[in-house]
């Protein structure tokens, strides 16, 4: 290899500082070439080739390891719950074994590689060696091998250290393999090929070594090869019909760099990570897994640059092995918003049942998707395979099993149930005390529950954890909208706007619009707007032009809607659909992203066409819609022109079948296009159908307030609830709405005084 650069020989040297030669005994398997899989020395510098001694020797016993060093593990672990799971999420685990012998193929880990001889190398090199032999494994068609990025997940989680046998043996048991793979690495002089490894399989349940194996090779993917090669034999499975070196990086510099990025990014130490990846990218420019890790910067979101480095490991993919590649072509799918995502999901989750990224991926698909309930069990299985093992929570790092119950909040959080979401948000309390996530999802079910006491002191027990996180979701200012006390609201958002950070001062203006127009107060909300767009224009910010421009004409759609400039509206959404500039790198690349771009922006332009009475321009936009819609993963997307196909319907008198449109277009009862929601209530109440308006109303009140219910305010939610529940004769509860209507509509525009007026005294009525 060429020359490493200096930033690489300090990088290697902190791997050198770290680590330690483990002090365990090296062993000659020469003395175990009676055992049932027996040894094939390959030809000097290079493969192997197979002979007879690759088959069961005639007549042989199988010797066991050394009692006073044999493993000893629990006969139950994650596999067994894993397999449970995933059978209740409808996927069958998936069945390998030896079609010849009958018998079901194992799970292997690869465990502790002792180095030994001249010129052995202690700083990491077995870290490499471990890397390298795992992912050449794993292009064995029919095994199940425990990747290298998993054994580390496992020992950061159980705070082990990866260069001891022990903890490697025990985390291999977790990860759910049945056998574990062991060795010495001899560096040789002289005469034969420089390189040999004496491996042997060990059964973790038992500790009982099931077989052994040599091999020699020129250099370490000669080697690896061989080993290879050897274990396909011994399993009777099919070896890898080419070499490792012409399937990824083939750099001993720039993989030992990445091994060392994994240890760091599964314990938590995202920079440090980074620089080793980009490291490791710097030696091999082609180093595909290395361009996804470091695409996962955590220094902060630069979608051009995570985009530009998922595109080039996707492209280098096409030879690697088969996780390798399913993992970068999903993260690259799921990136660019490509339906494709689920494909490649589903053969992470059946082809890898025994790591949590497979069930996750599928899980999030079918989560984008709308199949809510259907992506839980694939959380729990995730959650299943990360946490089973572990009796609490890691007290450092990244808490991997806290993303599986995080997501599953989510889905029952976009499944509108409220119970669940409650007990879910609790479950991640108890695993993680210290989840901000959790505390603020249950602050703002209390705060639409009317437990505004107790939301408060959720948002102060999370404040006291992570500041930036109250700070960056603005529950304060939620707390108060949804209690209806405006007046804390404004306080709140004024707040932001004496701020010294320019972002915070535009994150006020943004707000201060929508609370404007929840009070009914549209000229002013307008002027704001205007306001906002010069302040993005011109201000510092972290955001492209594309992306301050976008946010300048989305900021007035709804106002100008609201203010009845209907045609203006859908103009000003149609030169949105046209600002390219917001994914520079995406218009050629991931049509499928643009594509939900074009669904959602045209979306709303659709629904102005409407109320603007051209049927035309609006008839063929929801051709449009639908058309980009079908290009995108986004469930959402794919359903959107039912809601203008229901809009022409209701607007031609044809009420059953608005109807039925505007219910095919719900994508999230809560999080989805929430003027759905209100248009479905109008029809349902004109029809008579009180309860169900009632019913299709009150989650959108759960919604977030800004997001895809932008759109709409809670202000004419709460006035179709008392209409609704008026029309009912549950006057009691009318009224509370109409009195969040009054108060919201006291100091309204002219055009809401008599809607204020009736909401007034029909909430006065009742003595609200």
């Amino acid at each position: 290899e060429s020359e490493p650069s200096a930033e690489t020989k300090n990088l290697i040297g902190l791997v050198r500082s770290r680590t330690r030669p483990h002090p365990g005994k090296s062993v000659e398997l020469d003395s175990v070439r009676d055992s049932p899989a027996a040894i094939l020395e390959p030809a000097a510098g290079g493969r192997a080739a197979a002979s007879d001694e690759a088959h069961p020797a005639r007549g042989s016993r199988e010797k066991a390891a050394d009692p006073g060093t044999r493993h000893r593990f629990s006969r139950v672990g994650v596999a067994a719950l894993a397999t449970a799971v995933l059978a209740t999420a409808g996927y069958g685990w998936l069945k390998k074994g030896d079609a010849k012998a009958g018998q079901p193929v194992p799970t292997i880990a690869v465990g502790s590689v002792v180095e030994s001889g001249p010129g052995a190398d202690s700083s990491g090199q077995s870290g490499t060696v471990r890397e390298i032999l795992a992912t050449d494994l794993a292009r064995i068609e029919g095994l199940n091998v425990v990747s290298q990025s998993r054994m580390y997940d496992v020992l950061a989680h159980i705070s082990k250290r990866a260069d001891s046998p022990g903890a490697l043996a025990e985390a291999a048991r977790i990860a759910g393999a049945g056998e574990i793979i062991e060795g010495t690495l001899y560096r040789r002089d002289g005469v034969g090929p420089p390189l040999r490894v004496d491996i042997r399989r060990v059964n973790l349940a038992t500790g009982v070594m099931v077989s052994a194996h040599s091999a020699s090779g020129s250099d370490l993917f000669a080697l690896v090869d061989s080993v290879t090669f050897h274990l396909a034999a011994a399993l009777r499975l099919e070896a890898p019909d080419h070499a490792l070196s012409a399937a990824t990086s083939k750099s001993l510099v720039a993989r030992r760099l990445y091994d060392e990025g994994l240890r760091l990014h599964y314990e938590g130490n995202g920079p440090g990570a980074t620089r080793f990846f980009k490291a490791a990218l710097k030696e091999d420019s082609t180093f595909g897994m290395a361009a996804y890790y470091a695409a996962m910067d955590p220094a902060g979101p630069d979608y051009e640059r995570a985009t530009r480095l998922l595109s080039l490991a996707s492209r280098n993919a096409t030879r690697a092995p088969l996780r390798e590649r399913l993992t970068v072509r999903h993260a690259w799918a799921w990136m660019t918003n490509d339906p494709v995502a689920r494909t490649i999901a589903e053969s992470l989750a059946v082809n890898f049942p025994a790591e949590p990224e497979g069930a996750m991926a599928l899980g999030n698909s079918l989560q984008l998707a709308g199949e809510f309930l259907a992506a839980i069990p694939l959380f729990e299985r995730a959650f299943a395979l990360d946490s089973a093992q572990f009796s609490r929570a890691p007290g450092g790092g990244a808490c991997r099993p806290c993303g599986a119950l995080t997501a599953i909040m989510n889905s029952y959080t976009l499944a509108d149930s409220a119970a669940a979401v409650e007990r879910s948000a609790r479950r991640l309390i108890r695993f993680q005390r210290r989840s901000p996530a959790a505390l603020l999802r249950l602050a703002d079910l209390y705060a639409t529950a009317g437990r505004r006491r107790e939301s408060q002191a959720l948002v102060d027990s999370a404040a006291g954890i992570d500041p930036g996180a109250i700070r960056a979701l603005n529950m304060d200012i939620r707390i108060a909208f949804r209690a209806g006390d405006f007046n804390e609201a404004e306080r709140r958002i004024r707040h932001r706007l004496s701020d010294v950070d320019p972002e915070m001062r535009t994150d006020g203006l943004w707000w201060l619009i929508i609370l404007e127009r929840t009070r009914g107060r549209l000229i002013a909300a307008d002027s704001i707007a205007r306001e906002f767009c010069a302040t993005v224009a011109s201000g510092p910010s972290s955001y492209a032009s594309g992306w301050r421009e976008g946010w300048c004409l989305l900021a007035r759609g709804p106002v100008l809607f609201e203010l009845g400039r209907f045609a203006e509206s859908a103009q000003n959404y149609e030169k949105l659909a046209q600002v390219r500039r917001m994914f520079p790198s995406l218009v050629e690349h991931a049509p499928s992203m643009l594509a939900r771009h074009h669904a959602w922006i045209r979306g709303h332009a659709l629904n102005a066409y409407v109320y603007a009475g051209d049927v035309n321009a609006a008839s063929r936009l929801a051709d449009t819609v639908e058309h980009w819609g079908k290009l995108s993963a986004y469930g959402r997307d794919r359903r959107l022109h039912f809601h203008g196909r229901g809009l022409l319907a209701a607007r031609q008198g044809r009420r059953d079948e608005a109807i039925s449109h505007f219910r095919k277009a719900m994508f999230s009862p809560s999080e989805g296009y929430t003027r759905t929601n209100l248009e479905l209530a109008r029809e349902l109440i004109a029809a008579g159908r009180n309860s169900e308006a009632i019913a299709v109303l009150r989650p959108a009140l759960a919604g977030p307030i800004e997001s895809s219910n932008l759109y709409v305010t809670l202000t004419e939610i709460h006035e179709q609830m008392a209409i609704a529940f008026e029309r009912r004769a549950a006057r009691d509860s009318a009224a509370v709405h109409y009195a969040w209507v009054a108060r919201a509509w006291r100091d309204a525009d002219r055009r809401f005084r008599e809607r204020y007026d009736i909401a007034k005294k029909k909430s006065a009525i009742a003595g609200l």
